[in-house]
């Protein structure tokens, strides 16, 4: 059998917790959360720093998060031992995202919308469900703001800028 190196694995987290009283884990995934690893048939736990592989026997989604059962691993002795362990996968099955930009990236840059002008400088950007938001101090108050398509009309990297058209009257709601 090919030995695999940890040049040919990525890293896409750890073991969170026990997932079942059969030996389940389940996944904290910090890096690809996007991929699907339902078609994996070998995660790579690393154990005394070596990649070792577990051969999947069972992979579900429940909610968010990928809930594991390995062979061999059949209770939850077993699987205590594995907790808190680094999980990598091979290369080709993490999609390449590093052109790939988050909104995050537009912490630091000044919002600037169509009909009130500068917004200020982005705070914090927060991740809620179905929608990512941007913060921005404005006039001395937190003001939070929608960061999408329909809202974001041009991100101008170079003069780190984020030109925006928001929905009339959103920003005085903050500062009435």
């Amino acid at each position: 059998m090919k030995r695999i190196t940890k040049e040919e694995l990525e890293y896409i987290g750890f073991v969170r917790k026990i997932g079942g009283f059969h030996g389940q884990i389940m996944l904290a995934i910090e890096n690809g959360a996007d991929e699907d690893y339902e078609a994996v048939k070998f995660f790579f736990l690393e154990l005394e720093g070596l990649p070792v592989p577990f051969a999947v026997e069972e992979i579900t989604l429940k909610r968010q998060d990928f809930i594991v059962k390995f062979e061999d691993v059949n209770d939850t002795d077993a699987a205590k031992k594995l907790l808190n362990k680094k999980i990598f996968v091979e290369k080709h099955h993490v999609a390449e995202t590093e052109d790939e930009s988050s909104w995050s990236d537009v912490v630091g840059y000044v919002a600037m919308d169509s009909a009130i002008g500068s917004l200020g400088v982005i705070q914090g950007v927060e991740e809620y469900p179905q929608q990512w938001l941007a913060r921005c101090i404005v006039k001395g108050k937190e003001v939070l703001f929608p960061l999408n398509e329909d809202t974001v009309t041009e991100i101008d990297d170079e003069q780190k800028t984020v030109y925006l058209e928001l929905p009339e009257g959103l920003i005085n709601l903050y500062l009435e």
